[in-house]
């Protein structure tokens, strides 16, 4: 029995240890989404306007997309709701990138980037007309690697130095090791046997 215990804690050491080191080690790409700038300007109505005419207003946001991950994002695809020059949608890509605008079957658009590379970022800026609203144009963006995950932070723009990075690696996995020692120790003096 108390082997038993001894070597289901082992197991599960080694499978969260294990998925730790994976998770360091794979390359992969990572998708990231961030809906941000929402807002609604108010211009005064022209001069040209009749007397008492209601103030212009214009909405805009913003969406910016990241590969955050080891490898390049491939078609990375921004699907919109229905057609951008139908619904008199402006839309602005900074910086330049090569992208190209593509019609659906059902009639929508969608903006495909063919590559994003690892740590690149774009914004898709958009401006646009009551009534069309922020939650009427997009969809969930994706790429041949699967579905981009919304974030509601971007990244720091300046990670900390590689070597804090390994510093603060090493002192974890001696915290590991040192919580792994004191619960085989506990588990001797409570009397489990291993062996």
């Amino acid at each position: 029995m108390a082997a038993d215990l001894s070597f289901g804690a082992l197991r599960i050491i080694e499978n969260f240890v294990g998925g730790l080191l994976n998770r360091i080690v794979e390359r992969r790409s990572r998708l990231i989404v961030f809906y941000g700038h929402i807002g609604t300007l108010q211009l005064a109505a022209p001069p040209s306007a009749p007397p008492g005419s209601p103030p212009a207003r214009i909405h805009t946001h913003t969406v910016v997309i990241g590969n955050d991950g080891g490898l390049p994002a491939h078609n990375v695809r921004v699907p919109h709701q229905g057609s951008l020059a139908a619904a008199n949608i402006h839309v602005y890509i900074d910086p330049g990138v090569n992208y190209s605008v593509q019609t659906l079957p059902g009639g929508e658009e969608e903006i495909l980037f063919p590559l994003l590379v690892s740590k690149q970022y774009v914004t898709i800026s958009y401006l646009y007309f009551p009534p069309t609203t922020f939650h009427t144009i997009n969809l969930p963006i994706r790429s041949d690697e699967g579905f981009a995950q919304q974030v509601y932070v971007l990244p720091a723009a300046h990670p900390p130095p590689r070597w804090l990075s390994v510093a603060l690696f090493a002192l974890a996995l001696i915290g590991l090791a040192t919580v792994a020692y004191g619960i085989f120790e506990l588990s001797r003096w409570v009397g489990i046997k291993f062996g």
